[in-house]
């Protein structure tokens, strides 16, 4: 009971500490450096080492949480029945995974004191080093910006706010898929974040993707009622389908709410018989008007 005990709190023993859920196993397979492998070893529970698997009779709630078992192996060490190798771009990818969809993450794993102050220390550095990372997104640094928020990534995957940053980030170096899969994990950790269907919907529109950016777009609407240049970019996408009562609709909106419409319209496009020249439509002479002509 005292060698479990030291062997969860660091302490040197002749133990080898397993867990008997594989899902915990790739948690601590990916819970380290990104740029290297991680690995499962797999242990038989029938086999050579039956007679030397050991499990707490009064287990402490992190040996619980883990669901730990113990070997002490006759020989100091252990041939593995099985090694699954866990590439280190899957890493992060995995832990989202195992938050979102077990629950599973540092703060569950280590539910104790040691542990709150062992991971206190890292949330802490994962912040500052967002915050250099938003820092260099603000001087327009993006390679070094999506470094430092993959790095702040690495130490905590459920940080939103670096999700969003890197998404920024590549949608300016114009990677723009790896910018959308950033800006879909930034909603699923926040659903409730009007920004983040923004910016996924503003990059759809520069795909002409127009059905999900009416989704975007009218999400971010539903979140914040007043957010005008989501308003103004829907009624851009509804131009687009030939929807006019609803482009109308969306641009009066937005330029009700104090957006300049027409900077906008012509952020994208010269004027609007350029508009029309492009996409072979011909706008109603109001909504011409409201975009300035």
């Amino acid at each position: 009971e005292i060698l479990t005990e030291l062997q969860h709190y660091g302490g040197k023993t002749n133990l080898i500490d397993f867990t008997a859920d594989y899902l915990i196993a790739l948690f601590f397979a990916c819970d380290g450096s990104h740029s290297q492998k991680g690995r499962v070893l797999l242990l038989d529970r029938v086999g050579h080492y039956e007679n030397h698997i050991h499990e707490p009779k009064r287990p402490v709630n992190r040996v619980i949480a883990q669901k730990s078992v113990f070997v002490r192996p006759p020989a100091g060490f252990i041939e593995p029945d099985g090694v699954v190798d866990i590439p280190g771009r899957l890493k992060e990818p995995l832990l989202r995974y195992l938050w979102q969809g077990h629950g599973i993450a540092a703060e569950t794993i280590y539910n104790d004191l040691h542990g709150y102050i062992r991971y206190a220390a890292i949330h802490q550095e994962a912040f500052a080093i967002f915050n250099a990372g938003q820092s260099r997104l603000d001087a327009e640094d993006y390679p070094g910006a999506i470094e430092g928020f993959s790095q702040a990534l690495e130490l905590n995957p459920q940080l939103g706010g670096a999700y969003t940053g890197r998404g920024l980030a590549y949608w300016t170096v114009g990677k723009i898929d790896l910018a959308i899969a950033d800006f879909d994990q930034a909603i699923v950790l926040d659903p409730d974040y009007a920004v983040g269907y923004f910016n996924r919907g503003f990059i759809y529109l520069l795909k002409g993707e127009w059905e999900r950016v009416i989704q975007d777009f009218t999400n971010a609407i539903s979140l914040d009622p007043d957010f005008a240049a989501a308003y103004c970019n829907r009624g851009e996408a509804w131009l687009h389908l030939s929807q006019w009562e609803k482009a109308r609709a969306d641009l009066v909106s937005a330029r009700d709410l104090g957006y300049d419409i027409v900077a906008s319209f012509r952020h994208d496009y010269e004027n609007t018989a350029a508009f029309e020249q492009r996409h072979g439509v011909q706008l109603p002479p109001d909504i011409a008007e409201m975009l300035g002509g």
